[in-house]
C-alpha cells in the first residue's frame, strides 16, 4: 500500500514537472545549459542523504550497473528536453505513455513479474492513446518530429527506470538520486563549457520555473525509488501516469495549448484507463 501511495505522489509531482519544462523549452531556452543547470542543482538537493551515507561498498557489477544507468540518463535527458520543445503537452503524454509497453515486456523479461490479463489490456488502451495522440497533429502546434525522439525517450527511460528498480536494494533512494543526478550532470559538463551564455540566460530569465523543476523532478525521483522498494516496477509506472492528469490542467490553463483539445483529452482518458487497468493488478 505504501507503494501505491508513493507512486500516487509521484504522479502529482510528475505533472507539474512536465509543465513546468514545456514552460522553459517554449521560451527558447538552450536545452543543453537547461538539462546541465538542472541535473546539477537537483543533485545538490540530495547531497546530504550521499553524505549521510554508512558505506558506499558495493560489489564491480553493482557500480557497472550504475553508470550505464547514468548514461542512458543523460541521454535520455537531451532526448526528453528535445521532445518536449517540439511536442504539446497534450500530445508528448500519451505518445511518451508508450513506454509502458516496454516496461510491462521488460520486467517480464528480466525482473520475471508477474504478467496478467489487465496489464496486457491496460498497454494496449495506452498504445491506442499515443496513436490518438498523433492523429491530425498538423492542427496543434507540435512539430510531427517530435513524435520519433519521444518514442526514443520512452524505450530509454523505461530501461533507466527498471536499473535504477534493480539499484534500490543496494543503495538508500536519497543517496541513488544524488549519484544517477550528479554523474549525468558530470557527463555534460564538458559541453556546456562554452555554453557560459546560454546558462546565463536560463538563470536571468528562467530561475524561478527551473528552481521549480528541480524540487518537483527530485521528489518525483524520491517517491519512485520509495515506491520501487516495495512494489513491482509494472505497477509502480503505470500508477505515475496520473500525472497526466495534472498536466493537461497544467497545458490548457497555464500555457494555452487548446488547439485539437477534444482529441487530445480523449486520447488521454484511454492512456488513463489503460493505466488504472494495470495499476489493479496490484
Amino acid at each position: 500500500m505504501l507503494g501505491i501511495l508513493f507512486s500516487i505522489a509521484a504522479a502529482i509531482t510528475n505533472g507539474l514537472e512536465l509543465v513546468t519544462h514545456r514552460y522553459v523549452m517554449v521560451r527558447k531556452a538552450d536545452g543543453l545549459a537547461y538539462a546541465f543547470l538542472w541535473m546539477g542543482l537537483a543533485s545538490l538537493v540530495f547531497l546530504p542523504f550521499f553524505v549521510a551515507e554508512p558505506g558506499l561498498e558495493q560489489e564491480l557489477q553493482v557500480w557497472a550497473v550504475v553508470l550505464a544507468s547514468a548514461v542512458i540518463w543523460t541521454v535520455l535527458t537531451l532526448f526528453y528536453f528535445k521532445a518536449v520543445s517540439l511536442l504539446e503537452v497534450s500530445t508528448n503524454i500519451p505518445v511518451s505513455k508508450i513506454r509502458l509497453l516496454f516496461v510491462l515486456f521488460l520486467s517480464v523479461m528480466f525482473f520475471g513479474e508477474s504478467i496478467t490479463t489487465e496489464k496486457i489490456a491496460g498497454t494496449l488502451l495506452i498504445f491506442i492513446g499515443a496513436v490518438l495522440a498523433t492523429w491530425k497533429m498538423e492542427k496543434t502546434k507540435s512539430d510531427p518530429k517530435g513524435v520519433p525522439i519521444a518514442i526514443i525517450t520512452a524505450f530509454l527511460i523505461s530501461i533507466a527506470f527498471l536499473l535504477d528498480k534493480y539499484l534500490v536494494q543496494f543503495f538508500t533512494p536519497g543517496t541513488l538520486a544524488f549519484i544517477l543526478f550528479f554523474l549525468p550532470s558530470a557527463f555534460l559538463f564538458p559541453f556546456v563549457l562554452g555554453k557560459k551564455k546560454e546558462m546565463g540566460s536560463v538563470l536571468r530569465k528562467n530561475l524561478k520555473p527551473l528552481l521549480a523543476a528541480v524540487v518537483l523532478a527530485s521528489l518525483t525521483y524520491f517517491f519512485v525509488l520509495n515506491a520501487f522498494q516495495t512494489t513491482e516496477a509494472s505497477i509502480v509506472l503505470p500508477l505515475l501516469e496520473l500525472s497526466i492528469l495534472v498536466s493537461l490542467f497544467g497545458a490548457v490553463v497555464l500555457l494555452k495549448e487548446r488547439q485539437n483539445l477534444k482529441l487530445r483529452v480523449a486520447a488521454i482518458v484511454i492512456v488513463l484507463v489503460g493505466s488504472i487497468l494495470i495499476g489493479k493488478s496490484v
